[in-house]
């Protein structure tokens, strides 16, 4: 193995290690231990399973969507067990759980394994468009509201709407017959034809399941902060939920661990209403709490109500496929 994938692999680990270390000796344990004792702990493993299970389903359509759009036909039984493995994988590496869900298609349906790349690939371009309309939605609902301080409500503006234009240019740019210099050569790649390809309908029908997704993980923060005495407003969390969401796809953490959880104490810690500990002991409880249901169950639909499949798929992704080099169907 190469130093350089070594390091991409050990990254995620090596930051959730420092950025938990930071947090054990930042924050009040025992605040932390009462506020846990503090929840209703049935009711929160109630609203972890249920959330795990709405988020899969709607996640699993995303995908199934995206195989539609790219290959005519794909549906949501067959989806569901790969995606399942791909939140196991994922643990372990991010690209591993990309190309293992490709592998599954290249396999089951007989398409190229780039193309079934290239279908996945354009769900996350999708979950990034969504994650801009929600950012910029958020700032609007809460403009002058004190959601943010006022420097990162600008930087936050100018990121939401830059981005967003950037981004509607690029891909429109990406789909047109003008020059693309430098990046001309990606629209034959079968990698990247899907970005090409895909008509616009399905792109608006695929962002609704992204942003119908983005919405499950919102309301389950809305609940979850409840159960722990932190009433943030809604309005509000549609502005934090996307900012959370930038900082858990930067691949120095495993599943945003730390890092979301850092920026959740300057969000909510000054919505904290309960007596258990201090607000930032609170927040962590809360937030730790969260990822650490979402990560268990998944980790349970990935290897053990699916595990032949993410044992084959963990054998499959071994070999690689060559790099793409045309547009093969």
């Amino acid at each position: 193995m190469r130093a350089g994938d070594l390091a991409r692999r050990l990254l995620p680990w090596a930051g959730s290690a420092v950025l938990v270390t930071y947090m054990i000796h930042t924050t009040d344990l025992r605040g932390v231990g009462d506020a846990l004792a503090a929840v209703d702990l049935p009711l929160l493993a109630l609203l972890m399973v249920a959330a795990t299970a709405a988020t899969f389903v709607t996640d699993a359509a995303g995908v199934a969507a995206a195989l539609r759009a790219v290959f005519g036909r794909a549906s949501l039984r067959e989806v569901l067990p790969a995606k399942a493995t791909s939140y196991f994988l994922n643990i372990l590496n991010y690209n591993a759980a990309l190309a293992g869900m490709a592998l599954v298609f290249h396999r089951s349906r007989g398409v190229g394994f780039w193309r079934a790349a290239g279908a996945l690939m354009l769900v996350n371009v999708v979950d990034l468009l969504g994650v801009l309309v929600l950012l910029a939605a958020g700032l609007a609902v809460n403009a002058g509201c004190g959601a943010f301080t006022e420097g990162l409500e600008v930087t936050l503006r100018w990121l939401a709407w830059g981005g967003l234009a950037a981004f509607l240019g690029g891909v429109a740019w990406f789909r047109s017959g003008l020059p693309l210099p430098l990046l001309g050569g990606l629209r034959r790649r079968a990698l990247f034809a899907p970005l090409r390809e895909v008509s616009r309908t399905a792109w608006i029908r695929l962002l609704g399941l992204r942003l119908l997704l983005l919405g499950q993980y919102l309301a389950v923060q809305w609940a979850l902060l409840r159960l722990f005495g932190v009433p943030v407003p809604a309005r509000h969390l549609l502005a934090y939920v996307p900012v959370l969401t930038f900082l858990q796809i930067v691949p120095i953490s495993i599943s945003g661990l730390g890092t979301t959880q850092l920026a959740a104490r300057e969000f909510y810690g000054p919505f904290v209403a309960t007596a258990a500990g201090s607000p930032h002991a609170v927040v962590d409880a809360a937030t730790t709490a969260g990822i650490a249901g979402f990560l268990v169950l998944r980790i349970l639909l990935g290897y053990l109500f699916l595990g032949d499949l993410s044992r084959d798929i963990l054998r499959g992704v071994v070999v690689a496929p060559p790099p793409p080099t045309e547009d093969k169907k």
